[in-house]
């Protein structure tokens, strides 16, 4: 989340690519901008505190150091550059352009450095924690998570390749609700200061002084049983309907902050997180992608009964995620924007594939036409049904004998809709039992050289009848994930 919202924050607001997609660990100004703030934290302005924490002084500099130069950079190529400096639409263009209207003065650089460093910090890291907060709670709530799918399928319909508008980011309007409850719960700037302008007492009880402060913990705020009732410490996305809304006290509720100086990018980053969370994309291509870029050679463990080889002429009908190993692949006739995603095209080629859980009947003549003409190994259904963790362990030694890393493409429309109700296909006796399905993916996860694993075709919506199957499954990854050699040990 971290890599996505800093990239997300750099292009819209300065034209900057950070490509944190392409890197094995975070970007530089990560690591420089979480040594700054801890050390800024710790200092108490003690007598001498300086010269006894001299070795944190000298990082606290050299961290500072390097964001300003990276930010002075990004300033003088803009300013460089052949196109007018203000005449693209984002935040940079606005503080390069922007005149006060009363002393008609602007920003020099120096100012613009401080605004665009406060936007890098407080634009990205605050934005991630949401989003992973609001990730966590849609998982442990399959109720809260069916209807957020059903208000996704219903607003921005069943084609992946159509961008969302903005009207229609605006209309998804219970997904706001669970970042709004994501934030009550585990606010992501979890207090704020105050000051008193004279000496005052507050509710006839509490005497403050001018020079004092007090903290709010905006945890402890949000979870007040007067205001939010009985359930306050439970997630709830309904605590923030509009009649709900409307009679809360206008104060109970600061995620972002507090008076004339609250967060600036409030609305930004509600924008932005509803997106991610409400977009459907082919995560499997960018999983590739990033480690293609990373440098490292490797292969991958297709685990679906559908090969994904389809490309929109071959079909009659169906969305671009259904089609997602065919624009690894390259296949003529898939769509470039995906097919050029990554530093290479193609992405893949078929000797880095395993077709794991294949099922031929599944397929149409053009998938089985491109296995045939590009000989891409298959480990069929019939077989991992037999014997799971063999045929798991014969999959990894066909990885681990030629490539460095091993990534695996875990789609739920594996398992029998009859045995577990999550997967988006709700095709019955097609595929594998649950407890086949998971055996074979932890013996998969347990590989030394395991880089990554996307799971896709998720919809609880379909769990109705089985409203603990979405825990089972979670439990069951985490497990497997929580065991994997190449994660314990980096």
């Amino acid at each position: 989340m971290t890599s996505l919202t800093l990239d997300t924050i750099g292009l819209c607001g300065f034209g900057y690519r950070f490509n944190s997609f392409y890197r094995d660990t975070n970007h530089p100004f990560v690591a420089a901008m979480i040594g700054a703030l801890g050390a800024s934290m710790e200092t108490r302005g003690l007598p001498l505190e300086s010269l006894i924490k001299k070795d944190r002084e000298r990082h606290l500099r050299a961290d500072i150091l390097y964001m300003n130069e990276m930010v002075d950079r990004i300033i003088q190529e803009r300013r460089a550059g052949d196109d007018d400096p203000a005449g693209k639409p984002d935040l940079l263009s606005c503080m390069l352009s922007g005149v006060d209207r009363k002393s008609g003065e602007r920003l020099d650089d120096l100012n613009i450095r401080y605004q665009v460093i406060t936007f890098l910090i407080a634009g990205h890291e605050t934005t991630s924690g949401l989003l992973s907060f609001a990730t966590y709670f849609l998982l442990q709530n399959p109720a809260v998570l069916a209807r957020a799918y059903e208000e996704v399928d219903r607003v921005l319909g069943g084609d992946p390749s159509m961008a969302p508008t903005y009207a229609q980011v605006n209309q998804l309007t219970y997904i706001g609700q669970v970042l709004k409850e994501s934030l009550r719960l585990w606010p992501t700037a979890p207090v704020f200061a105050l000051s008193a302008y004279k000496d005052t007492t507050i509710g006839g009880m509490y005497k403050m002084k001018k020079p004092y402060q007090i903290v709010v913990l905006a945890p402890m705020l949000h979870r007040d049983p007067a205001i939010w009732g009985e359930r306050a410490d439970v997630f709830d996305p309904d605590h923030f309907t509009r009649e709900a809304e409307s009679r809360r006290p206008a104060n109970a509720y600061k995620p972002f902050g507090n008076g004339q100086r609250a967060c600036i990018g409030r609305q930004f980053a509600l924008q932005e997180a509803t997106l991610v969370l409400g977009g459907d994309c082919t995560i499997g291509i960018g999983t590739v992608a990033g480690h293609l870029a990373a440098g490292e050679q490797v292969g991958l463990v297709y685990f679906d009964t559908h090969a994904d080889l389809n490309v929109p002429s071959s079909v009659r009908e169906g969305a671009l995620d259904w089609m997602g190993l065919a624009h690894m692949l390259g296949e003529e006739g898939a769509a470039p924007e995906l097919v050029n995603i990554g530093m290479r095209t193609p992405l893949l080629q078929a000797d880095q594939v395993i077709l794991f859980a294949w099922g031929s009947e599944q397929a149409t003549p053009f998938e089985r036409a491109v296995i045939d003409r590009r000989d891409i190994s298959v480990i069929p259904v019939v077989e991992v049904a037999s014997g799971p963790d063999q045929a798991a362990r014969r999959a990894r030694e066909l990885i681990e004998d030629r490539f460095d890393r091993l990534l695996v493409h875990f789609d739920v429309d594996v398992i029998d809709f009859t045995d577990v109700p999550l997967s988006e296909n709700t095709g019955r006796n097609e595929g594998l039992a649950y407890h086949h399905a998971m055996s074979a993916l932890q013996t998969l996860l347990a590989s030394p050289r395991l880089a990554g694993l996307t799971i896709t075709e998720l919809n609880p919506d379909h769990a109705e009848q089985d409203a603990h199957s979405i825990e089972r499954f979670a439990a069951a990854i985490g497990s497997g994930l929580a065991s994997a050699p190449a994660i314990k040990h980096g």
